[in-house]
């Protein structure tokens, strides 16, 4: 997510994530609250982060909790959210 631009729909209010080297785009949330939402979610598993032993546990909790509030976050596989779950389950920040 840090290499992609994101942009708004003002139309909309879509939110959409150009990533880096790509040509395309990938619909990211389904307005401009739901970023938001995410954010707030990865804060708190970044804060509890040293609290379970396997990062799968955190990650499927963030994937949970921002899935029930707007599924757009996951939809693609390609999405930032889905590359940045799986950098944290593997260690890289």
């Amino acid at each position: 997510m840090f290499t992609s631009l994101l942009a708004l729909d003002p139309v909309s209010g879509t939110v959409y994530a150009f990533p880096e080297g790509s040509m395309g785009y990938v619909e990211l949330h389904r307005d401009v609250e739901s970023p938001v939402f995410a954010l707030i979610e990865l804060r708190k598993v970044e804060n509890g982060r040293g609290n379970s032993g396997a990062p799968e546990e955190p990650a499927a909790r963030f994937r949970e909790a921002v899935g029930a509030f707007h599924p757009t976050a996951f939809t693609d596989e390609e999405s930032q959210w889905n590359l940045a779950l799986e950098e944290f389950e593997h260690g890289i920040r």
